[in-house]
């Protein structure tokens, strides 16, 4: 009975050294491939252990507890592709003393946290001008505000609506068919109708010479944002009129860089040099290089009627478009996590809040 149980265990032994040896060879012979070896993907950093830092929205943001970053957590730094950090994101006011940074919106600072803690930084945002927006009561808030975050090239951190992105492939497009579709001529979107640039005058007098249909709040035309509707305008329409509410420096919103993702061609109206953000002057027509809303009139008539010169600035810009990204906050995260950036405090925000002047329209 013994010598039947050992046999046996010499028979499995020896199988199992078969089989073994078979597979050997057959990876030798490259019978069976061999398991490929994966490249560890690079993990973002928490830097402080496991614990991300920790970001305060300490007001609402136009009405939004969550700034628009919903959800909230760790969640939005995740998503950030090219960001190297993590930190998190709360609006839980219970959490003010761990919290690295809190930050404000300065159109609704309301009450202020009854301290403030030595290694916490108070961040102030704030993405629109001066000429509209005064802040007087930011007077109020000496001496306490660490960072700022505004379209301003002076801020701290500077929020951008959108950034520029190169196509990595870029889809060949048939553009008789485009301008086919092409029988209309002017189209503004526009929600507020009384602004310091007088972008509504400008207008006014720009429909004496070229017919512009005004959609939304201001004009008798209806079309839903981010509708099959407004698709339909960037297809049909030759121009579209990207004017600021607001002539200052360094001002420049999504108006125009919607519309490097579309068939259409923008005309601008700002206070801003393009070309600092890495937008090139082919790319769109500037009404302030026009001495007069009829000059711009007859040129943008001269272009609809030359299809070779309109082609050619949809040409100009089919490797870019833009992205609505968020890296400022990907550089505040960054920020906190270096432990050599040196603190600074704004003595008088409002007195900075008012460098930037506003251009007479």
């Amino acid at each position: 009975m013994a010598d039947a149980q050992g046999r046996k265990k010499v028979f499995a032994v020896g199988l199992i050294a078969g089989i073994c040896s078979l597979i050997l060879l057959m990876f030798a012979l490259e019978i069976i491939p061999p398991i490929p070896m994966l490249t560890p993907t690079p993990q973002k950093q928490y830097y402080n252990g496991t614990k991300p830092k920790v970001i305060l929205f300490w007001t609402k943001f136009f009405g939004l507890n969550h700034w628009g970053f919903d959800p909230l957590g760790t969640v939005p730094f995740e998503r950030l592709k090219d960001c190297p950090v993590v930190c998190e994101m709360t609006d839980q006011r219970s959490r003010l003393k761990e919290a690295d940074v809190i930050a404000f919106h300065a159109l609704e600072l309301g009450d202020r946290p009854q301290f403030k803690l030595p290694n916490q930084r108070w961040l102030l945002n704030m993405m629109e001008s001066p000429c509209y927006y005064d802040l007087k009561h930011l007077k109020n808030w000496k001496g306490v505000f660490n960072w700022t975050m505004t379209y301003r090239a002076d801020s701290d951190f500077i929020a951008n609506y959108s950034e520029l992105k190169p196509m990595t492939t870029t889809k060949k497009r048939n553009y008789s068919a485009i301008m086919s579709l092409k029988s209309k001529k002017v189209a503004w979107f526009v929600s507020n109708c009384n602004t310091p640039g007088k972008r509504e005058k400008y207008v006014k007098e720009l429909q004496r010479y070229i017919p512009v249909d005004i959609y939304g709040a201001c004009g008798p035309m209806k079309c839903p944002a981010h509708t099959p509707c407004e698709k339909h305008i960037y297809e049909t329409y030759k121009f579209y009129l990207s004017f600021e509410n607001s002539l200052a420096n360094y001002y420049i919103t999504e108006k125009y860089f919607k519309t490097l993702k579309h068939d259409i061609v923008s005309v601008v109206r700002s206070g801003v040099n393009y070309s600092f953000y890495g937008i090139k002057p082919d790319w769109f027509i500037d009404a302030r290089k026009f001495k007069t809303p009829k000059d711009l009139a007859n040129f943008l008539i001269e272009i609809d009627k030359d299809d070779s010169r309109y082609i050619r600035y949809l040409r100009s810009k089919e490797n870019v478009t833009s992205v609505d990204e968020y890296y400022e906050w990907c550089n505040v995260c960054k920020s906190i996590n270096n432990d050599t950036d040196s603190r600074t405090y704004y003595d008088d925000i409002l007195q900075w809040w008012q460098q930037n002047p506003c251009i007479p329209p």
